[in-house]
């Protein structure tokens, strides 16, 4: 994840040049697709050697799980300490935040620190309304297809692991985990570049399901694989189908599962640059690409504006998940 980001080295980097920089750098500075191709492969090694090798150890490793009593004993040294920790990393959460909404209400920082909603209107002259409107677009649809998706995955690996085409398709759900998003964006430069869905939502949404597939498919194939194997048995005796068994088993006791890989498809997808940043155009611009432009003309309450919207979205949607997660175990939603 930090050898292949993109995003913090393009905003903090400053003048350190990095691999994803760069690569973004020759292909849409300098239109070097050839470069760019072979940044790429550079960037895609060691990703998948780390993704064979922990591959390899999790087959070989024998699962026993040994459940004991843990009792937690006071000591305030440590106690203390963990308190510091705490407020130190709260403060580090928050006080960007606060430095973001300080800034998109100043008339010009660090010049002139009157209030001002100047700032505001000249971030949504920019477009930052209309690319609100596709990051939601995007998110919205990609969420949902993405879920239905690496939950059906999940639920065949999990529940029919024995066959080989199953193992292939856990692979195969696994494998994005490896592959870094600006490498997948510039791959589908490459693929799709002369269809007709090229620079189109459709494309977004594919690359954002595929870039962010293994963590929804793990975290549904975990949940599905705590139930008893016998579950299918007992149902082919009593002429129950695996369809049913779906519906009517699997997914009510893993709602609140189905809630979080939901989640993670659309907050994902609201930050992300690395994966569209080469297959958007002017029309389909997410909200996040606005950041680096704007930064790029030296507008930072612009960038501070659009952050902060970015975050109320993903709060706003993390909030109805934990409403609806509440209400489902209350009973209130079935």
């Amino acid at each position: 994840m930090v050898f292949t980001d993109y995003g913090v080295p393009l905003m903090t980097g400053g003048k350190i040049m990095t691999l994803p920089v760069y690569m973004y750098r020759e292909v849409i500075g300098l239109m070097n697709f050839s470069n760019g191709a072979f940044v790429g492969l550079i960037l895609l090694l060691p990703a998948v050697i780390a993704f064979l090798f922990d591959l390899k150890r999790e087959e070989s490793s024998n699962v026993n799980t040994v459940v004991r009593k843990f009792v937690v004993v006071d000591h305030r040294g440590r106690d203390l300490l963990a308190y510091v920790l705490c407020i130190m990393v709260a403060v580090a959460v928050c006080l960007p935040i606060v430095a973001f909404i300080l800034l998109s209400f100043v008339h010009k920082y660090p010049v002139d620190m009157t209030f001002s909603f100047a700032n505001i209107r000249k971030t949504l002259k920019a477009g930052a309304g209309i690319y609100m409107r596709n990051s939601l677009a995007v998110a919205l649809l990609t969420s949902f297809v993405g879920t239905a998706i690496t939950y059906f995955s999940a639920y065949i690996t999990a529940r029919n692991g024995k066959k080989i085409s199953d193992r292939v398709l856990r692979l195969l759900s696994m494998l994005p985990m490896a592959i870094p998003g600006i490498v997948l964006g510039l791959s589908y430069v490459f693929a799709f570049h002369n269809m007709p869905f090229y620079q189109t939502m459709l494309i977004l949404v594919m690359v954002n399901m595929i870039h962010f597939f293994a963590s929804p498919y793990l975290m549904g194939y975990n949940s599905l694989l705590k139930y008893s194997r016998n579950l299918e048995d007992v149902a082919d005796s009593l002429g129950i189908g695996r369809f049913r068994m779906l519906g009517a088993v699997y997914l009510p006791e893993t709602f609140g599962t189905v809630l979080e890989m939901y989640s993670y498809f659309f907050v994902n997808c609201m930050i992300t640059i690395t994966a569209v940043s080469f297959l958007a155009n002017f029309r389909t611009l997410p909200l996040a690409m606005l950041i680096p432009q704007l930064e790029a003309q030296s507008f930072l309450e612009g960038t501070a504006i659009v952050s902060l919207m970015i975050l109320a979205i993903n709060l706003a949607l993390k909030s109805l998940i934990y409403w609806v997660k509440r209400m489902y175990i209350k009973g209130n939603i079935r």
